[in-house]
């Protein structure tokens, strides 16, 4: 949604800013980059928990003490979510892999390998879709409402609300 995206480039920019500052000014080093990196990190996670709270959100939590787990739903999810990881690794090893090696073609080909990468984003994107409809198939849930080319969570797919 339009919240995390916003709270995630304000917390990149603090990031940077930071960077910038305690590396380039404070001659820092590597601990020039790391304290930002942790500031800007929980400043993000503060703001985000704190619209949790909030009651109009899609999935909100005002009651800690009452938050209990589903083992249930956490089983059927790590059933779904281990092999992805795994898979996950497997992949980006192959990834760092073909960097590895057009790494040392020069430029141009670290260049093309860019642009390819960036095609390939594009290219995946009904690859997506057709996971999250196997998810959906899995948990034997519909996630969302599809409008035409707009989806809108479904209650069963915003979570469990706390209360």
């Amino acid at each position: 949604s339009k919240l995390p995206m916003l709270v995630t480039m304000g917390v990149n920019v603090l990031n940077i800013a930071g960077n910038a500052v305690l590396i380039f000014i404070f001659k820092l080093g590597v601990m020039g980059a790391a304290i930002p990196t942790l500031v800007s990190r929980m400043v993000g996670a503060i703001i985000m928990l704190s619209f949790q709270h909030r009651a109009g959100q899609v999935i909100s939590f005002r009651d800690y003490r009452h938050l209990r787990p589903d083992f249930k739903v956490i089983k059927r999810g790590l059933a779904i979510g281990v092999p992805t990881g795994i898979e996950n690794c497997f992949f980006q090893l192959g990834k760092l892999m073909v960097q590895s090696t057009v790494s040392t073609l020069g430029t141009q080909a670290i260049a093309a390998q860019a642009m390819t990468s960036t095609l390939e984003l594009f290219i995946s994107q009904p690859a997506l879709s057709a996971y999250v409809n196997g998810v959906e198939k899995s948990l034997g849930v519909e996630l969302f409402y599809r409008e035409g080319k707009q989806l809108r969570s479904r209650e069963k797919g915003r979570g469990q609300k706390v209360h």
